[in-house]
């Protein structure tokens, strides 16, 4: 069935469980996710030379939609709103956030409580007032990258340099591009899989990876967005190794807008980087 909204949205919790929400039974009528605001704070410089320092951030705040739930009689109007529990609860028991789509974009988040009004003249209707507690309060695309282990070059956000270039140790140089679209840095998901002994890669002049050499079959995630870096092993166990990270003060370095050329100098280790692009509000078009 098409969508009866002019955009597309849906949930899709950790799971990986979709409800969607732009076609019976369900349907927003409703909402405050296009709405935006930043938080900003003036303050004295604190030597008292003159001007003040502006501080920004978005504000993780509650937002609420308004769903209309149809179905074709009471006992189907009970098992879609079951569903939608079943959907939405999954998260908040295992306290890991899911993801709202609009348009291609997604915010992380929860969906908290819904309240239902329902009718004894319309026993197939409801209309229900859901509650969004955003983890994080931008709204996200991404894109794809990746490197192969070995001499291959693969490049699935469309945008690469698929050379071979001479390496200042005598070891092959490969390369692809990296585009920001977006006028503000950043973050990046980098996934590095074994084997290699220096397991790094170079964004731009940036060097991020850890000081521990992988084996074959493993990896390690660094997740720039929520400041955490997970090795996994040969058995699928995964586990912290922020401590393990190349202590450079470039680890967390987002990518610039633009674009950036991202370099490996290990014959043998393989990359996957995802781009995060953030902004206030999801796109107004499918992207």
């Amino acid at each position: 069935m098409p969508s009866l909204l002019p955009y597309e949205i849906y949930y899709e919790n950790s799971a990986g469980d979709v409800l969607r929400l732009d076609r019976p039974p369900f349907v927003v009528t409703s909402c405050r996710l296009f709405d935006s605001s930043w938080k900003l704070t003036r303050s004295q410089r604190p030597l008292g030379e003159g001007g003040s320092l502006l501080a920004r951030r978005r504000p993780a705040d509650e937002r609420t939609m308004t769903v209309q739930a149809v179905a074709d009689d009471s006992a189907g109007l009970a098992a879609a709103l079951i569903r939608m529990s079943e959907v939405f609860d999954y998260d908040v028991i295992a306290r890991t956030s899911g993801r709202l789509w609009v348009n291609g974009s997604y915010q992380c988040c929860w969906c908290s409580g819904s309240v239902k009004e329902l009718s004894c003249d319309f026993p197939d209707r409801a209309q229900l007032t859901v509650t969004v507690c955003p983890e994080q309060p931008a709204w996200c695309t991404e894109r794809s990258y990746r490197i192969l282990g070995g001499d291959t070059v693969s490049d699935p956000g469309g945008h690469g340099y698929p050379y071979s270039y001479p390496y200042r140790y005598g070891t092959s140089r490969r390369s692809i591009s990296l585009v920001n679209t977006h006028f503000a840095p950043a973050p990046m998901r980098i996934t590095l899989y074994g084997p290699a002994q220096e397991p790094r890669v170079y964004v731009g002049d940036s060097c991020i990876g850890v000081n521990t050499p992988l084996h074959a079959g493993e990896r390690v995630l660094i997740d720039q967005q929520n400041k955490l870096i997970t090795r996994t092993g040969t058995d699928g166990v995964s586990f912290n190794c922020f401590g393990d990270r190349i202590k450079n003060g470039q680890t967390f370095d987002y990518a610039p807008p633009g674009s950036t050329v991202i370099d490996l100098y290990s014959e043998t280790l393989g990359v996957d980087i995802v781009l995060v692009e953030q902004r206030s509000e999801p796109s107004w078009v499918c992207v």
